[in-house]
């Protein structure tokens, strides 16, 4: 269970966020289109 270390990375943190950003752009483009 080593793999859980990587969340203390900043990296793994910033890739994360950067997810969550495609996320919250693709919920906003799904609510456009409705």
């Amino acid at each position: 269970m080593q793999d859980h270390n990587q969340f203390g990375n900043p990296v793994s943190i910033e890739i994360l966020s950067i997810q969550t950003e495609h996320l919250s752009g693709f919920v906003r483009y799904v609510i456009n289109f409705i």
